[in-house]
């Protein structure tokens, strides 16, 4: 398998998520009293007379005029964190593949030529 070059590419994947959160808020309640009931004020009335107009009360001793309510509200916040590590490693892997392509090989071709025989005269080894 020939060598090769590989670029790893790292991308950011952007997805719209929705999720339901719990939320609070502060009400003011009234509670309205018997006039007979026992009560640490006098709250029978929130509106007084002055002159010819009436106009409210204002808080009993003790207790502010304004009271600032709060309330939860869900605040999106999109931060990077880490959730994987990536390791990378090369293998090698072997395998077989077929190809097709103009090959060459040496090849000898042996002749043989006839030579004629010399006549000798007969030689006694000694």
């Amino acid at each position: 398998m020939p060598a090769r070059r590989v670029r790893v590419v790292r991308y950011v994947v952007t997805e719209e998520v929705q999720v339901t959160v719990p939320v609070r808020r502060e009400e003011i309640r009234i509670e309205e009293l018997p006039l007979d009931a026992p009560a640490a004020d006098d709250t029978a009335s929130a509106l007084v007379e002055e002159g010819d107009a009436l106009v409210p009360r204002p808080a009993a001793e003790g207790l502010p005029e304004e009271i600032v309510l709060h309330a939860e509200r869900p605040v999106v916040l999109v931060e990077v964190v880490p959730v994987e590590r990536v390791r990378l490693r090369t293998e090698v892997v072997g395998g077989t593949a077929e190809v097709t392509g103009a090959g060459q090989r040496e090849q000898v071709a042996l002749e043989q030529v006839a030579v004629e025989q010399e006549t000798r005269p007969d030689v006694t080894p000694r």
